[in-house]
């Protein structure tokens, strides 16, 4: 809900009233129509962003047709892991690959494996 105020101290001169909605202010000058100025606020910071996106992300549907599975595990249960599924979907049938990885702090690795959802 936007805030409204009067010009005062820290208006600029000829400002009449300004409303703040988050996403900048809304000024109105006098004979002018309204103008928006850019004001970062809690929501346009860059972590901001980036958590929005990821919650985005994470809704929505793959644009492509693989399969992904992600783990995080020690780095022998990875090795494993990694084996049996290259087993049980086959790289030539469901084009399986490791799609990324990295190494936690506690020398666990998380990895990514995509695959096919069937083989033709």
């Amino acid at each position: 809900m936007p805030t409204w105020s009067q010009g005062g101290a820290n208006s600029l001169p000829g400002v009449l009233a300004r409303a703040s909605n988050g996403l900048g202010k809304v000024t109105w000058l006098p004979g002018c129509n309204p103008t928006i100025l850019p004001v970062m606020s809690e929501y346009r910071r860059p972590a901001d962003m980036a958590r929005r996106m990821a919650a985005r992300r994470a809704t929505q549907k793959p644009r492509d047709s693989f399969r992904r599975d992600t783990f995080a595990l020690p780095r022998e249960a990875a090795r494993a892991k990694a084996r049996e599924m290259f087993a049980r979907f086959p790289k030539a049938a469901y084009m399986t690959e490791i799609e990324s990885w990295r190494v936690l702090p506690d020398d666990r690795i998380e990895f990514t494996m995509r695959r096919l959802p069937s083989a033709d």
